[in-house]
């Protein structure tokens, strides 16, 4: 098993709950809540009133707060569930369902160069040429709100993080906020960049985010949990339901990603070793490799010996040679 593989289908599919990290500051930004209070993050161009507060702000706990709380938490789970999770599930399902359906007919693995174009080449070539277009646009269409919201979503966490927790960024004034947004988003565009020319294959690229992701996913339930259950108020905390689920969601998803990061590590410290023994056998010269079959094979043409048949006796490293040192050279596979 593709341990990699699974943890990507885990990150991916579970990658909401890491957005979900910033989704109150979602609530911020639309004005739920208390968030008119605090402010939001301004634009790129313009901006000038609009400020975000260094800190937040909270409500004195009483019957009619309590009530207006429970009214903005029933906003949110609407949110969550029938939209959030049900649009999750499909928009999951149906791409790789029908993805399936046409990779299976291939009969051989998929390079991670031609994952974007595999189905809809396949589409195409079963339902017509305008599957082509239509599958490619389809995909991009899907793909690029995502990347720019999940981009957006890991810069809004570190934004917070640097607005609020920085000695020195907090002497800012609320509406230049947009400096350390604006700033990471830069810095992460040429990230993304140095990434692309460091691992060109976009399927090892997944692999090695998703993991990363896993770690993070993990951390950021238990991180969740223990800040609601020291900072707020007793009649504001998780119930018991949602702490275990918090637990259960931090210790599969690292798990998850320890076995995957065991595997991945294991698999490439393997490709390099085979990398180098494939080295220095071209080094060393022409030498028979072998299988568990028998290898026939013969020495030079210059040299009056006869055939030697060599099996598993005669493999030294992977490589056969023999005490002579004449190279010799593959005539025909014996049972």
């Amino acid at each position: 098993m593709d341990w990699a593989l699974v943890a990507a289908f885990a990150a991916i599919a579970g990658a909401g709950g890491l957005s979900n990290t910033a989704f109150s500051a979602y609530c911020r930004d639309k004005g739920w809540g208390m968030g008119p209070l605090v402010g939001a993050l301004p634009s790129a161009v313009g901006g000038h009133t609009i400020q975000l507060s260094h800190v937040g702000k909270v409500f004195r706990v009483t019957a009619d707060s309590l009530r207006r709380w429970f009214g903005w938490l029933r906003v949110l789970r609407r949110d969550q569930w029938p939209i959030w999770i049900v649009g999750c599930v499909f928009g999951m399902a149906i791409p790789s369902l029908v993805s399936l359906q046409f990779i299976q007919k291939l009969g051989r693995e998929v390079k991670g160069d031609e994952l974007a174009a595999v189905t809809a080449k396949l589409m195409s070539e079963e339902h017509g040429r305008v599957f082509w277009w239509l599958t490619l646009l389809c995909g991009f269409v899907v793909l690029a709100p995502s990347q720019v919201s999940s981009m957006d979503g890991l810069i809004r966490r570190w934004t917070d993080i640097i607005w609020t927790g920085l000695p020195a960024v907090r002497k800012l004034p609320g509406n230049q906020v947009k400096l350390v947004y604006y700033g990471l988003l830069s810095a992460y565009w040429f990230f993304g960049l140095g990434v692309l020319v460091v691992i060109p294959d976009p399927l090892e690229m997944v692999k090695i985010a998703t993991i990363i992701y896993n770690y993070a996913l993990g951390f950021s339930a238990m991180h969740t949990l223990v800040v609601n259950c020291t900072l707020l108020p007793p009649a504001l905390r998780p119930g018991l339901r949602m702490r275990a689920a918090l637990v259960a969601a931090t210790v599969f998803f690292t798990l998850v990603s320890g076995i995957a990061t065991w595997d991945y590590a294991n698999k490439k410290i393997e490709q390099r070793r085979k990398a180098a023994e494939k080295t220095a056998a071209a080094a060393a010269g022409p030498r028979c490799s072998f299988s568990a079959i028998a290898l026939e094979c013969r020495p030079d043409s210059a040299t009056p010996v006869g055939p030697i048949l060599h099996g598993w006796s005669s493999v030294r490293n992977g490589f056969h040679d023999t005490d002579t040192g004449i190279p010799h050279v593959i005539q025909r596979r014996t049972a």
